[in-house]
Parts: C-alpha cells; sequence; structure tokens
C-alpha cells in the first residue's frame, strides 16, 4: 500500500490484497488465510479467513470452509464474529445507508432479513432474490413476483407486482406524493398507474374493473 505521495505505507511482501484501504483497514492474504492490517502494518483482523472483504461502516464480510461447503459471516473492527459464517450468503446496499442496521441472509437458496442490533430474523422463510434501490430499500422477489422491504425492515410494497421496473417506479412515485402511509386505495391506484393498460381504451368501451380506484 502506497500513500498519495507514493510512501510505501505497507511493504510488497503479501500474495494477495483488496484493491482499496477501507476504514483505515487492509484486507490481505498470508499462507492462503485473509486478515487486515492498519497503515503501519500491524496485523489487526488475524490470518484466519477463506476469503475477506474491506470494512464497510464498521462490518466487513467474511468465509469460512466447512467441509466443501462455503459460509458467510460478518466480523466487526475488533474482530468479534458479530454475525456466525454460517449462511450460504449475505446481502447488504453498500449504497444507501448512513449506518448498516441489517443485512440479507441466505439459507436453503432463501434471504430473510437479519436485524444487526436485535440480532432476529424476519421476512422468513425469505425470498428468492434481493436487490437494492440505492436510497435504502429492498427489492425483494419470491414465486415470480416482486415488492419492496424499506429501510426500517416493513414490507412498503406487497410480493405481488410483475417486474423489478414497476416496483421502482412505485417507490419513485411513493416518493414524489409524499405518501406515509400506503393503504389499499392508494396501492390500487400505483397498480393502475403501473397497469399498461390504462390509456388503451376507448371513450366508448367498458373499462376492465381492475382499472377503477373506487
Amino acid at each position: 500500500v502506497i500513500d498519495s505521495l507514493l510512501k510505501e505505507r505497507v511493504p510488497c511482501k503479501y500474495e494477495e490484497g483488496g484493491k482499496t484501504v477501507s476504514q483505515g483497514l487492509w484486507n490481505t492474504m498470508v499462507d492462503e488465510e485473509w486478515g487486515d492490517l492498519d497503515l503501519q502494518g500491524k496485523n489487526v483482523i488475524p490470518f484466519r479467513y477463506d476469503m475477506s472483504q474491506p470494512f464497510y461502516m464498521g462490518y466487513a464480510y467474511v468465509c469460512e470452509m466447512t467441509d466443501t461447503d462455503m459460509r458467510f459471516g460478518l466480523i466487526n473492527r475488533q474482530g468479534n464474529m458479530v454475525v456466525p459464517a454460517k449462511w450460504e450468503n449475505i446481502l447488504y446496499d453498500p449504497f444507501g445507508q448512513r449506518t448498516l442496521g441489517a443485512v440479507w441472509v441466505a439459507s436453503g437458496s432463501l434471504y430473510s432479513r437479519l436485524d444487526l442490533n436485535s440480532r432476529q430474523l424476519s421476512h422468513q422463510p425469505g425470498y428468492s432474490s434481493v436487490m437494492f434501490d440505492g436510497e435504502g430499500n429492498s427489492i425483494v422477489s419470491s414465486n415470480g413476483k416482486w415488492g419492496c422491504v424499506d429501510a426500517g425492515g416493513n414490507l412498503l410494497i406487497p410480493v405481488s407486482i410483475d417486474s423489478e421496473e414497476s416496483v421502482m417506479n412505485m417507490i419513485e412515485r411513493i416518493r414524489q406524493d409524499g405518501i406515509t402511509q400506503l393503504t389499499p386505495i392508494v396501492f390500487r391506484r400505483l397498480m393502475i398507474y403501473e397497469n399498461s393498460k390504462r390509456n388503451a381504451h376507448a371513450l366508448s368501451e367498458k373499462i376492465d374493473d381492475d382499472l377503477w380506484d373506487y
């Protein structure tokens, strides 16, 4: 590692390393095991993991091999295992949060939400995929349908929408309109707004029941 003045901070003697220094620590490898050094070259996180990623908001994503399986967890800057390395995968939004309050953990190929303060799981049995909108919301899917969980873990949009694009459009409309409560009638109007048939009728035609909001 060199600094902006090209001064060597950590000597070139490691097998592999992360591309960035994050929160004052650099993840690197010794004897095929990963750990973290500070910018004085001191080993802050012991070299014991099969894989690690740079620290983010006080946590680092690490991997341990169990038999033939890879299992993932989170450690804090003190090296303590905050989330046990027992999950198939861990997802979190690297852009949409000021603090990392929760992560999505996978078991049996389904993702549930793990609150890092209470250590409680929610949204079980889980969703088949999770994506992020960069604003703290999680776009989730199950059985080919999509919905949204907000930053607080509340189901903002029920998992009943046909595409993730429509969910994103709904989130944007909620934001623009200042909607604070998604009542059944508000949700119905959002569904109508996202329905491609809403402007497809001639004045003399019968309008489908699912395009009326009263």
